[in-house]
């Protein structure tokens, strides 16, 4: 049963992320210089701008959108930014030094990441609880998003289809995935959105990730692994047999050490059969790792093996080869 509160509270709660972020963002990553309320003071255009949009999205009350200022911006000491910037990047640990400013720089990204995701999740989510106007909220969505990144200091216009992709990926996956509990109504309703949304992302970025249709891909089988990394499986079929493309041995794909990934190619006893291992530092569905996964795919088409499927379905329903013309 939809609640105006509780899908509010949804959206309100990645933009305390985003604020919160943004601070420790404009202070450098000097964690006893963060002061939440200057931040505000200085994003104040930006944040009006993101809420005004939101407001229409949603058609919230006023006394719903008064949720998001109920909180204030005070903040007591290093130690509650510390607890929030925890929170907001699902990093942690007991060996966590965050006197190491490499360390907050991954927090900030994989947290703006995790955030901004939300964000739209959580606005697509309240759009499609809507009646008509779906036009009018996928600018609303859009222009939102682009208010977020700049809280962030982010202006580029790829932010928008980079979050897109990530969403596509995740969450919307996950709703139009055959085991899913979302009502058919409701993932025709977001697919049509989904659909939507691609196109006006496109058309700022130059038309560069553009589709007939978005398709409901399936992702690969993820565990937790004994040392607390996380591991992604994923069955691929390849045009040329593997043994006489690259040899019989593991191939390293792509590794990005600032994120905890790694990808690496195992060989199957059957001819033009791989399995790809992707290993993570943080849990597998994070938004940080959806392009580094896209990037091995691409990579290990490129300059491996030509891939035919990745989990029994065809190459071309998953990035890169979406913006590819064969």
């Amino acid at each position: 049963m939809y609640s105006e509160t509780t899908t509010a509270r949804g959206i309100f709660g990645a933009l305390w992320g985003i604020v919160e972020l943004g601070a420790v963002i404009a202070a450098e990553g000097d964690l006893s210089a963060v002061l939440l309320a200057p931040f505000v003071a200085t994003r104040r255009a930006e944040l009006d701008r993101l809420l005004a949009d939101v407001q229409q999205i949603g058609d919230f009350e006023p006394e719903t959108m008064a949720i998001f200022e109920a909180p204030g911006w005070e903040r007591g000491d290093v130690q509650e930014t510390i607890a929030y910037l925890m929170l907001y990047s699902e990093v942690g640990g007991a060996s966590l030094n965050v006197d190491d400013p490499a360390v907050v720089a991954r927090m900030v990204s994989v947290g703006a990441d995790r955030q901004l995701t939300a964000l739209l999740n959580a606005l697509v989510s309240a759009a499609a609880a809507q009646r008509g106007g779906r036009d009018r909220r996928v600018g609303l969505i859009t222009e939102a998003m682009r208010s977020a990144g700049q809280v962030l200091g982010r202006t580029d216009e790829r932010l928008l289809e980079e979050v897109f992709r990530g969403w596509a990926g995740d969450h919307l996956a996950s709703a139009l995935s055959s085991t899913s509990p979302v009502p058919e109504a409701t993932k025709a309703c977001l697919r049509d959105y989904a659909q939507a949304i691609e196109e006006a992302v496109t058309s700022t970025v130059g038309g560069a990730y553009t589709a007939a249709a978005l398709y409901p891909t399936t992702w690969g089988a993820v565990c937790e692994l004994p040392d607390g990394r996380w591991e992604t499986t994923w069955d691929l079929t390849l045009a040329t047999p593997l043994r006489e493309a690259a040899g019989a041995d593991d191939i390293d794909v792509h590794q990005d050490e600032t994120i905890g990934f790694r990808a690496v190619l195992k060989p199957d006893a059957k001819r033009g059969q791989a399995r790809l291992r992707v290993v993570t530092d943080e849990p597998a569905m994070s938004a940080v790792y959806f392009p580094a996964t896209f990037t091995a795919f691409g990579i290990l088409n490129d300059q491996v093996a030509q891939i035919e499927t990745i989990q029994g379905l065809p190459r071309g329903w998953y990035a890169p080869f979406r913006t590819r013309q064969s």
